[in-house]
């Protein structure tokens, strides 16, 4: 049986197999340079110190921090790959217009894995790239709905509204436009798959499609833990 209902098994696990690929080459980048960056003195005497870490503590944790930093920056691309997996979707990245595309529901979408992601300024720029991509008559996505999605929300009742960022430069509201729109991660791999529960069913697949695709019985784990963070995040 296939581990999810909405996506294959192969798109799924090439999207797990790419993260695991990042972190790997962000651990060996994080060992490789440990000693060559230059290293921020007072945070090092302040975290001995205020912390009551050994040396070997902080260096164990601060090589952690490195490889964790990669492990974040590949989450939002994990993401892109697998609703680029589900039927219909494209993944169109190389365009450095916007992330993702379906052209039978005439969607586009920019994704970010966190809601402080872009500044005032990025996220007013990224209104306007795209108002003109669907407003614009000479677009081939013209009359396209155009999300803006935040996996991660700011809070757990998450968002599903027109996109409406201040413009720094006007210091005014930028103007309501129905078709661009701004949407949680819960709420677009719902609206991506038609499965109200597929992020949910994703998270709760992980660890099953990690030991398999890893061999390891991850003894460790606590999934009740995990749970818990994914509901403080989404909502229950």
């Amino acid at each position: 049986m296939p581990y999810l209902s909405w996506i294959d098994d192969q798109p799924l696990k090439e999207a797990f197999q790419g993260l695991l690929s990042a972190v790997k080459k962000g651990e060996h980048q994080a060992e490789h340079n440990f000693h060559r960056n230059v290293t921020d003195p007072f945070g090092v005497q302040f975290s001995t110190l205020l912390l009551d870490k050994s040396k070997e503590e902080w260096a164990r944790h601060e090589l952690h921090r490195q490889i964790d930093k990669a492990l974040f920056n590949a989450i939002g691309n994990f993401h892109q790959k697998i609703i680029a997996g589900i039927p219909g979707w494209q993944d169109l990245c190389n365009t450095n217009q916007f992330d993702l595309i379906n052209e039978d529901k005439q969607i586009i979408a920019e994704l970010k894995n966190k809601h402080n992601t872009l500044n005032a300024h990025g996220a007013a720029n990224l209104y306007k790239q795209l108002s003109t991509l669907v407003n614009s008559k000479s677009s081939v996505y013209k009359g396209y709905t155009a999300y803006y999605v935040v996996m991660i929300p700011k809070s757990p009742s998450g968002v599903d509204a027109e996109f409406c960022p201040s413009d720094p430069a006007t210091g005014e509201k930028c103007k309501l436009d129905p078709l661009v729109r701004q949407m949680d991660g819960k709420r677009f791999y719902a609206l991506a798959s038609g499965v109200d529960s597929a992020l949910e069913d994703l998270f709760l697949a992980v660890p099953a499609i990690l030991k398999d695709m890893k061999n390891t019985s991850f003894a460790s784990f606590d999934p009740a833990f995990v749970l818990d963070v994914f509901k403080k995040a989404f909502g229950s």
